[in-house]
């Protein structure tokens, strides 16, 4: 049998630049997220304004760009979800003692679950 030989080049190549994958933020980017300003020398910079509930609004930056802010906005949601089962434990602790009231997992509600379908339906009844 013969073996086929190749020719394999010893000087390393330069890594190609991967972007970075936005993997956690569940809703659409709004305008009001992003706050644009100039530096001293008049280069466009960007600040996030991050709200969550129980909170004033914060603004995170400056950031070269708005994706740089998505990617910021990523990090941050990636740090809050390590600290998720604490917080189930803190909701645990605190809810109703009946039978069947506590779930296992906090509820999501996601925009179109609570929005009314009233084209689809008749007046007076609700849709869930």
């Amino acid at each position: 049998m013969s073996q086929a030989l190749a020719i394999i080049n010893s000087e390393t190549s330069a890594p190609e630049n991967i972007r970075e994958k936005i993997c956690l933020i569940e809703t659409q980017p709004q305008a009001d997220w992003f706050v644009p300003a100039k530096t001293k020398r008049g280069r466009q910079v960007w600040y996030l304004r991050f709200r969550m509930t129980g909170w004033n609004a914060r603004l995170y930056g400056p950031f070269k760009s708005k994706r740089a802010c998505l990617l910021f906005l990523d990090d941050a949601i990636e740090v809050l979800q390590e600290a998720e089962p604490d917080v189930s434990e803190k909701a645990y602790k605190r809810m109703v003692k009946e039978p069947c009231a506590k779930a296992w997992l906090p509820l999501v509600e996601h925009p179109v679950i609570g929005h009314r379908q009233s084209d689809s339906t008749q007046e007076g009844q609700d849709v869930l």
